[in-house]
């Protein structure tokens, strides 16, 4: 299942890894727009497909099948990691792709949760903390904030 998180395409076959800068934070996604609730990423880095599809198993287990729960990942797998053989020499160019990562920038929402209770939600975003490389932080949706100033 680890074909689901890479590129059908890409201009270049072998790409630079690239920096992320420290500083950088994504404002532009202060709330989830889609989902009840949200997973942001406190910290840059970068994830691997592995990474990915055992969070989105962790998901698929609280999920119920009955309900019209609704997952969304918004990170896309789109930076080549290459890797050369065991036992070679230098030199003969760059090796070929071993796995796609996805590069996040900090601030943004990488996960989010559709039709179930908060504490659920909650709940199902706190079990993938545990798997990330990065610090996360659950955020809920920017309605039940709303309705919950509106109610107290």
């Amino acid at each position: 299942m680890l074909t689901k998180w890479q590129p059908k395409r890409s201009k270049f076959k072998r790409l630079h890894k690239g920096v992320i800068k420290k500083c950088q934070y994504r404002l532009s996604t202060k709330f989830v727009q889609q989902g009840y609730a949200g997973l942001r990423v406190l910290k840059s880095g970068r994830f691997t497909p592995k990474q990915l599809e055992q969070s989105r198993r962790k998901l698929l287990v609280v999920k119920k099948k009955k309900e019209k729960q609704r997952i969304w990942f918004k990170c896309v797998p789109d930076v080549p990691i290459t890797c050369k053989a065991l036992g070679l020499r230098m030199g003969k160019g760059k090796g070929a792709i071993k796995y796609w990562s996805a590069r996040l920038l900090a601030g943004k929402i990488m996960v989010q949760i559709n039709h179930m209770t908060r504490r659920r939600s909650f709940k199902a975003l706190s079990l993938i903390r545990k798997i990330l490389p990065v610090p996360t932080k659950v955020v809920p949706n920017r309605l039940l904030i709303y309705t919950k100033l509106k109610t107290h």
